[in-house]
Formats: structure tokens, C-alpha cells, sequence
């Protein structure tokens, strides 16, 4: 089981960023969260609930690998399996608690940004 505090979709959020940089995109454009699937998974919809579940998977499988000794003295990694389940679940607990205010916020910054920064001919 998880034990302590700290752990909240905006962390998961900064965090992914390393994967990114390790393994690549990684079908980005088809999996990104967007202010209407986090606003959908905090008013309990399945779906976005899901696609949320899908956006961390492989984050959640990198949090959940195990490298353990054997007695030969190499080294086994693997997933564990209970381990990712109790991460994906506490997942599943915050999103009631994403500050949607804040990402209301950025993502209207971010439209703001993105429509700046068009070039006009």
C-alpha cells in the first residue's frame, strides 16, 4: 500500500515529463488530457476516468518497477503488478481533488499563448 501525502495529478503532470524525455512522445497527440477530460473524470465519468488511467500508464509502470537481487548476485526487474494497482487507485482517489480552477486558468493562458504567436499572412 501507498503510505504518505504528496501524491496529486499535478505531480504525475511534472513527472511524465521525464518518460517523455526517455522513451519519446509516446503517442502524445492521441492521449493528451485536455481541460474537458479532467473536468469529465472529476465529475465521475468512466470514460475520461479511463483516458486518464491511459495518459499514466506507462508512468505508472515505471513507478511500479522493481529491481531486485537474487542470490546469484544479478540483478531481476519487473513490474509489480500490486504496486501499480495501489498507484493507479490512489490516482483514482485524487482526481476529485484536481484544482480545476487552476487548469481552467492555464488553459485559457495557453490559448491566449498559442493564438499570439500565429503568424498572420
Amino acid at each position: 500500500m501507498l503510505t504518505g501525502g504528496g501524491f496529486f495529478l499535478t505531480d504525475m503532470v511534472c513527472c511524465k515529463q521525464n518518460i517523455y524525455r526517455r522513451y519519446g512522445a509516446m503517442d502524445d497527440q492521441q492521449n493528451t488530457l485536455t481541460y474537458e477530460i479532467i473536468k469529465a473524470a472529476v465529475a465521475g465519468e468512466k470514460w475520461a476516468t479511463a483516458r486518464i488511467l491511459k495518459h499514466y500508464d506507462d508512468y505508472m509502470t515505471e513507478l511500479a518497477t522493481v529491481k531486485e537481487r537474487q542470490p546469484d548476485g544479478s540483478v531481476k526487474t519487473y513490474v509489480d503488478e500490486d504496486l501499480k494497482q495501489d498507484i493507479a487507485l490512489k490516482l483514482l482517489e485524487e482526481i476529485p481533488n484536481f484544482p480545476l480552477k487552476e487548469a481552467k486558468r492555464r488553459a485559457k493562458e495557453e490559448t491566449r499563448r498559442r493564438y499570439n504567436t500565429c503568424a498572420f499572412v
